[in-house]
């Protein structure tokens, strides 16, 4: 080792001995006695970072962002934050018809049935228009989409779940293999998630029967029923 050299934590008494297997069988108990005292569990743990991503938001008022920060982390927080953003989250099961489609987009897919859950966020624009203030606004709510569905992803990829979704800027999967089918928002095929396409001539626009067309749409799709309590526990209650 040397005398420079910082000591091997694995040989800690005088003459750098160690206790072998026992350090082993000692680690592995204390981690357990931690996660039992902690109260949590890989499900816990991603919702804090999905908690992580909403303190960073601009939609919670100072004090509730400090709540989060200190880790008193609740469903009910997690749920201002979508009522705060006037996001409304529908799940429901896949129509046969768009689902016989995104089999050829999502290549990974199991072949079961399929849940998609669209999240709609009201938007102060009026999308079927197009100007400088309305790109922005795009942008920002895609990346907000883009960010929230990641960590909704990974929640449920961490429960063994399959899942993806449609980035909203090229209809393509986010994290499936590049394919040539598409499905963007402005598609017919939105018709059968409870939205309505409406053709302006010039373009199409998706309406909402509650925003109009002041709405940016993201879906995300995924094999686990929507009475799933991982899904339950995020979305339940939801809807604005």
């Amino acid at each position: 080792m040397g005398p420079l050299s910082p000591p091997d934590k694995r040989f800690p008494l005088r003459g750098n001995v160690g206790f072998g297997p026992l350090k082993t069988a000692h680690t592995s108990r204390v981690m357990e006695s931690e996660e039992v005292l902690e109260g949590t569990n890989r499900c816990d743990r991603q919702l804090a970072v999905v908690s992580q991503l909403i303190s960073e938001s601009d939609f919670l008022d100072e004090n509730e962002k400090t709540s989060v920060e200190s880790g008193d982390v609740t469903e009910t927080i997690i749920l201002k934050y979508f009522e705060g953003a006037t996001v409304e989250l529908a799940i429901q099961d896949c129509p046969k018809v768009l689902q016989r489609d995104i089999t050829s987009m999502f290549m990974n897919m199991p072949k079961k049935k399929i849940t998609v859950i669209t999240i709609t966020q009201k938007t102060q624009n009026d999308m079927s228009a197009w100007n400088q203030h309305v790109e922005e606004e795009r942008d920002k709510l895609l990346q907000n989409f883009i960010t929230t569905a990641t960590e909704i992803c990974h929640l449920l990829r961490a429960n063994s779940i399959w899942c993806d979704f449609i980035d909203p800027s090229s209809g393509q999967p986010f994290f499936s293999q590049y394919t040539n089918h598409t499905l963007f928002e402005t598609d017919d095929r939105y018709n059968n998630l409870g939205f309505h396409i409406e053709d302006l001539g010039c373009c199409k626009v998706i309406t909402h029967k509650k925003w109009g067309s002041h709405i940016f749409v993201g879906s995300i799709f995924t094999d686990v029923n929507k009475q799933h309590p991982v899904l339950k526990k995020l979305l339940l209650n939801s809807k604005v």
